[in-house]
């Protein structure tokens, strides 16, 4: 938890420089994942307890809205929660997903990705629900990214800091 926390810290101010230093060459028309790439996630982090969530996605294509492009995939997520009161839950979902690439200067180039779709959980009751993906990924070079990620599967959910590898 330690290290996460000293990441973002990290990570803020890094970008409170760039948002404050003279020529910040500020770029909403980047796109980092390409057609036909894949790209693998493990995140860490913190659900009813503990908690990881894996996955991996296919990109699909883009969609390039006015020099505003979005790249669109489909996802598969599993999510374990060893929750400290409810229990373990697990959570396995398909979604669709979308990514925004921005660069705020040399060096913070990010990915937003967001993602909606279906899931399988095993807590009682109806196990069928929604899953959803919120992502905020940096670009540590041009095959791995550390992110910020908060990802559920029906009641299984995990919010951490994580690592993406395209493939």
């Amino acid at each position: 938890m330690k290290k996460a926390l000293l990441i973002m810290l990290l990570l803020s101010v890094a970008v409170a420089g760039q948002l404050f230093a003279d020529d910040v060459d500020f770029t909403f028309d980047t796109d980092f994942n390409a057609p036909g790439q894949i790209n693998a996630n493990v995140t860490v982090g913190w659900g009813g307890g503990l908690a990881a969530a894996a996955g991996a996605e296919y990109i699909v294509g883009i969609i390039d809205i006015e020099d505003f492009p979005l790249e669109w995939g489909v996802a598969a997520r599993a999510v374990m929660d060893f929750g400290f009161f409810s229990g373990f839950d697990f959570g396995v979902g398909g979604l669709g997903t979308l990514h925004k690439g921005f660069s705020l200067g040399e060096g913070l180039d990010f990915d937003f990705n967001i993602g909606l779709g279906l899931g399988y959980y095993t807590t009682s009751g109806f196990p069928l629900g929604f899953a959803h993906i919120e992502q905020l990924a940096w670009l540590m070079n041009e095959n791995m990214w550390i992110f910020l990620e908060n990802t559920s599967v029906g009641s299984a959910y995990c919010s951490g800091i994580g690592v993406r590898f395209a493939l």
